[in-house]
């Protein structure tokens, strides 16, 4: 009896989550990298920043477009590589986008600076921003993204090789 899936080998379903999870570091480190933090201050128990009102939604639109990469990465890998079970790899990697975008973002909330009550606490001076998200859209963006990229290709292969209709 086999463990795997439709006729798959352990290797392939190990090759594929080696693959996201080489993607999730990536777009965690990544995010961590180019996320824009600045000094903050607390007046009042309110951190407050000099840099421009729009400072979260940067880094969202960081995440957000390395996900989105990684998305388009994760799915074109299932277009270009045909087999039997395409649903269901395609299916495997849509959700297992959706958790890479998941551990991606932990990563780099871990890389980054911690909380902005865990730096007073701890007596930082000046504070730094965290890396965080604002809200829970960008992670959406991987399975979003590699969800587009397997539609774009089946209709691209639709075209190329249509479907043949018994006669």
């Amino acid at each position: 009896m086999s463990i795997a899936p439709t006729g798959r080998t352990p290797a392939t379903w190990f090759f594929i989550a080696v693959g996201l999870l080489l993607l999730a570091v990536g777009v965690g480190v990544g995010w961590w990298w180019w996320s824009p933090r600045e000094p903050a201050e607390l007046v009042d128990g309110v951190a407050t920043t000099s840099g421009p009102d729009d400072f979260a939604a940067v880094g969202d639109a960081v995440f957000s477009a390395l996900a989105a990469a990684a998305g388009f990465v994760s799915g074109l890998a299932v277009v270009l590589r045909p087999g039997r079970s395409a649903v269901t790899r395609a299916s495997v990697v849509v959700v297992g986008g959706f958790v890479a975008a998941l551990a991606g973002w932990q990563l780099g909330v871990l890389l980054g600076p911690p909380s902005l009550a865990a730096q007073q606490a701890a007596g930082l001076d000046p504070l730094t921003t965290p890396v965080a998200l604002s809200s829970v859209v960008p992670l959406l963006m991987w399975p979003a993204t590699c969800t587009a990229t397997l539609f774009v290709g089946l209709l691209v292969s639709l075209m190329v090789r249509p479907p043949e209709h018994p006669a």
